[in-house]
């Protein structure tokens, strides 16, 4: 079983995003490809792709106001924990999982379901 950490990034695009946003589609399109290739061997490739969470890279989004102008763009109005994505990566590691490959599971509080639609981040 492998699994990779992507970004919803990957799937849709962001102003001032095209480098992150190219290298998580990369990403999923590597998740996608090489779930066709190792199935035969009984490999499952997977992906996790967290929405927005705080953490050090975007630490910078946070200081103009606790993040308060993201969190009302997310449908959840919250931001995800790095527990929440670890957890679905662990779901994806067991049992429970064993038909799914090729999957790239969006752990982002809806925003893949409206992301492009608000202002800016």
């Amino acid at each position: 079983m492998i699994v990779n950490v992507s970004s919803v990034m990957g799937e849709v695009g962001w102003t001032g995003e095209s480098n992150y946003s190219a290298s998580k589609g990369a990403v999923n399109a590597f998740t996608r490809c090489c779930a066709v290739e190792l199935a035969r061997f009984g490999i499952r490739v997977n992906a996790v792709l967290p929405g927005f969470s705080p953490t050090d890279m975007v630490a910078g989004l946070l200081e103009k106001d606790g993040g308060k102008g993201i969190k009302k763009q997310l449908p959840m109005k919250a931001f995800g924990t790095t527990d929440e994505v670890a957890q679905v990566a662990l779901f994806l590691c067991s049992p429970e999982s064993q038909y799914m490959t090729g999957s790239l599971i969006n752990v982002d509080g809806g925003a893949m379901a409206q992301l492009g639609l608000g202002k800016p981040l």
